[in-house]
């Protein structure tokens, strides 16, 4: 019978840096948002997170892009349209190896 084999943690460190990053990622139009928190409910990974504001034209949710896994989701339903899809920033950060990887 073989034995099963259980990664160490400097391994699963090691996996968890070669994420495939997503070609696309969402960022909240400041300007335009109206802090209904839509988005915040609708994000399937929890990368979108309210935060205080004193003035609130400008916003109350943010995106943590290093979470955002691309799916488009809260682009798709917020009622303001104000959460484009822009290209990953942290695969400018990596250059082309992790771009051809992300396509």
């Amino acid at each position: 019978m073989a034995e099963a084999t259980v990664a160490k943690p400097a391994e699963k460190k090691a996996a968890a840096k070669k994420k495939r990053l997503p070609p696309k990622v969402a960022i909240i139009d400041e300007n335009g948002c109206t802090g209904c928190e839509v988005c915040i409910e609708l994000c399937p990974v929890d990368c979108i997170y309210k935060y205080e504001s004193e003035d609130a034209m400008t916003g109350v949710v943010q995106v943590d892009i290093e979470k955002c896994i691309g799916c488009s989701i809260c682009a798709q339903y917020c009622p303001w349209e104000t959460i484009p899809m822009v290209d990953n920033p942290l695969l400018l950060l990596e250059g082309p190896e992790e771009e051809k990887k992300a396509a």
